[in-house]
């Protein structure tokens, strides 16, 4: 899973590696969501307008 950083930090399960703010960030689920509730990373909600669904099924 990949989420946005917003806050720099270094990363425990990385060998301390430092990860700077407005990158992207790569790790499990859980990890992206026990940084996202410390504030450190933020992860788009990714929602499909419905019209696109529509064309895409009637293909």
């Amino acid at each position: 899973m990949k989420a946005k950083v917003i806050r720099a930090f270094r990363d425990k399960n990385n060998n301390k590696k430092y990860i700077a703010k407005d990158t992207v960030f790569e790790a499990t689920a859980e990890r992206i969501q026990l940084l996202k509730e410390k504030g450190f990373v933020e992860v788009e909600e990714k929602t499909e307008d419905p019209s696109v669904l529509m064309e895409a099924l009637m293909k």
